[in-house]
């Protein structure tokens, strides 16, 4: 039996998974298909590391994987730009390119 609409997040079943992530959890997936640690993650965007585990569970959930590496191979595979880490301004454009890609 089909899961009945709307799904978790409240997302229509049709929507690309990346349209489906907060900027937040965005610039986290930056970070995590870059290696980065959850540890290194918190330190570079003000977070406490209990925040960014939260984080990294729900982009797995939306995005539909296990892991880092299936996260990045599903980022490479949709040909996704991921935001620059460095620059926030480049994280939001990153964003509006993920969203016209989706």
């Amino acid at each position: 039996m089909p899961i009945p609409y709307p799904r978790p997040g409240g997302h229509h079943p049709d929507t690309p998974p990346w349209q489906r992530l907060t900027l937040r959890e965005r610039q986290v997936a930056g970070y995590i298909t870059a290696g980065r640690s959850n540890k290194v993650i918190a330190a570079e965007l003000g977070l406490s590391h209990r925040t960014v585990e939260a984080h990294r569970a729900r982009i797995f959930y939306k995005v539909g994987v296990r892991n880092a590496v299936e996260l990045t191979r599903r980022c490479l595979r949709c040909h996704l730009k991921i935001p620059a880490q460095d620059d926030p301004m480049d994280a939001r454009s990153g964003v509006r390119s993920a969203l016209r890609a989706g």
